[in-house]
């Protein structure tokens, strides 16, 4: 057996349809491969594939607002306002990640020297994740397992935990030392004997994206009020994603995997690994039951009444289900969560040639957000009793924080009597600027 790899050697087009979808939003997208069959063409130098997948799409939309976070009034008069309490979901700060590092590692004396690395894989964990003014900083260690072709013909496996150490640093002005850190990274990693068997180079491809949360707690005002005087104010709905709490847990899995009659009986086995998959999920109050699945590989040398040993390789889709329950606080049903599953260890015991028990640890991590409309104070203005005899024109030099509306409200007119005295404002009223002179009529 060899492993031999070709990125992008398959491309695809898929088309989408997502309900509600617009050209400016934020596309997101993730595909996960659910079958692949295969034939070999004659000849035995082509494939022809199969493949079936499961594509998630998502359009996000980002939306700006201004809000009042705090009122004061300069008179001698008690003001009432009341809040909400905000944790809105922002767009991530996103860096784009693409590091290479190698290294040389002598291995055990034990092991018998590789001369063919028949199958590596990794798996890369950060021992810091430290996030400064204008820097993100990744410590971490990638480890190895390795299935090799001894010079005897006889096939190996051996872990190289923690093989290789690295440290990658991304600058970005807009970094701030209070922003959350989430990698999603795709690994490749290569190994290759040196020194006649006695060393292995070992080299490590980290490709994929850093995204940055920056959350924060915002308190907005629904109601402002004040007594012995007159506060007008305008609202505005507003509509956002908002973050309730997150809650990661490990649990265990447990199931007997029969091989079946398509594989030969196991003689010893070299590597056991799954990965999880979510089928449903319910909310019971502030608890989620997940219900999901593990595909299986085995990579197992089998018996044969020869004295070589063939080294196969199984896939046994949805072996072994799960269920796991995890108490989030505060999620109640109707919230949104967001769930990510991943496989910690496997713990494999061959009961005999065609039976394997296997004991799974995984992590489940559930995100919950709570899509919220409410209404917000966007502008307030204390107003002044209207005069018994106002002039027919009013001149006013804008100030800072003056808008159309307000000003409306405080000489007692309406914003479409303002528009009309001052041509320039009626395409874009916004651009109400400090030191524009514009005239008010009496309302």
């Amino acid at each position: 057996m060899r492993r031999v790899e070709w990125p992008g050697a398959l491309p695809f087009d898929i088309y989408v349809d997502v309900v509600g979808a617009e050209p400016e939003m934020a596309p997101e997208a993730r595909a996960r491969l659910l079958l692949c069959e295969w034939e070999v063409r004659p000849g035995q130098y082509a494939l022809d594939l199969d493949l079936i997948l499961a594509v998630t799409a998502a359009a996000n939309q980002t939306l700006e607002y201004a809000a009042i976070c705090g009122a004061n009034i300069g008179r001698e008069a008690q003001l009432f306002t009341e809040e909400i309490l905000l944790n809105p979901i922002t767009p991530p700060l996103r860096l784009a990640l693409n590091r290479e590092t190698s290294g040389i590692l002598e291995l055990p004396a034990e092991a018998p020297p590789p001369a063919n690395v028949l199958d590596v894989t990794c798996r890369v964990s950060f021992e810091k994740e430290a996030v400064n003014a204008g820097q993100v900083v990744l410590v971490g260690a990638a480890g190895f397992d390795l299935i090799y072709e001894a010079e005897d013909l006889t096939v190996h496996q051996i872990e190289l935990g923690d093989a290789l150490e690295f440290e990658f640093r991304l600058e970005d002005d807009r970094i701030e030392p209070q922003m959350s850190l989430a990698a999603d990274l795709v690994t490749r990693c290569q190994s290759v004997p040196v020194n006649g068997g006695k060393s292995l180079r070992l080299e490590l491809q980290l490709k994929g994206t850093v995204d940055l949360f920056d959350r924060r707690e915002v308190i907005i005002l629904s109601e402002i009020s004040a007594t012995g005087s007159q506060v007008e104010t305008r609202k505005e709905f507003l509509s956002l994603d908002n973050f309730v709490s997150e809650k990661s847990q490990q649990g265990t899995a447990q199931g007997l995997l029969e091989i079946g009659q398509q594989y030969p009986p196991i003689r010893e086995l070299l590597r056991c690994s799954a990965v999880p998959n979510l089928t449903d999920y319910f909310v019971d109050q502030d608890k989620i039951v997940l219900e999901g699945t593990f595909d299986l590989e085995l990579i197992y040398l089998a018996h044969s009444e020869e004295d070589v040993k063939p080294l196969y390789r199984g896939v046994f889709a949805e072996a072994i289900s799960f269920q796991q329950t995890v108490v989030v606080p505060g999620l109640e049903p109707g919230m949104q969560p967001h769930i990510v599953l991943e496989t910690v260890k496997t713990s494999p015991d061959l009961i005999n040639r065609e039976t394997v028990e296997i004991i799974l640890t995984f992590r489940a991590a559930v995100t919950t957000t709570e899509y919220l409309e409410v209404e917000a104070v966007v502008e307030a203005v204390e107003v002044e009793p209207p005069l018994e005899d106002p002039p027919t024109l009013t001149y006013v030099f804008v100030q800072k924080g003056d808008t159309v509306w307000k000003l409306a409200r405080q000489y007692h007119t309406d914003e479409e009597a303002i528009l009309e005295a001052n041509p320039f404002l009626q395409q874009l009223p916004d651009l109400l600027k400090p030191g524009d002179k514009i005239y008010i009529p009496r309302g």
